[in-house]
């Protein structure tokens, strides 16, 4: 009988620490529900910041859609506009060839001149010379 009340102290001493043990599991598992709590909570943040995150990219395509648009649109009058440059270039380049003639041409116009030039003010210097020039041109 003393062994059997020696193992019914023994037993409620091991009941005793298991009281002790599933009470301290019991609040790792409490713990554990509110961390998932958290987590849960955390998940949800994420999934909004995501939503919102795909909203701006949308908007950001979009925007770059209607980029690229005004580029090809603006690209097909910059190739208008050059086209018109070309030609404006090419209609100088013209005119500078017209006016290098027309400079030659004067500058063979500025040598007579200056021939005549140098021509009559030599008969104003000599009265017979210039009666001479009158009469008979060389």
């Amino acid at each position: 009988m003393y062994k059997m009340v020696s193992l019914m102290q023994e037993m409620t001493g091991h009941i005793s620490e298991m009281s002790t043990n599933m009470s301290s599991i019991s609040h790792v598992i409490y713990s554990m529900g509110q961390d998932v709590h958290l987590m849960k909570d955390e998940m949800s943040d994420i999934s909004l910041r995501i939503n919102i995150m795909d909203g701006h990219m949308f908007i950001m395509n979009r925007s770059i859609s209607s980029i690229q648009t005004r580029l090809a649109d603006n690209m097909g009058d910059m190739t208008k506009d050059m086209d018109m440059m070309v030609g404006d270039i090419h209609g100088l380049a013209n005119s500078i060839g017209v006016l290098s003639t027309d400079v030659h041409s004067m500058n063979i116009l500025m040598h007579h001149m200056g021939y005549d030039i140098h021509r009559v003010s030599g008969s104003f210097t000599s009265p017979p010379r210039f009666l001479r020039n009158m009469v008979n041109p060389p």
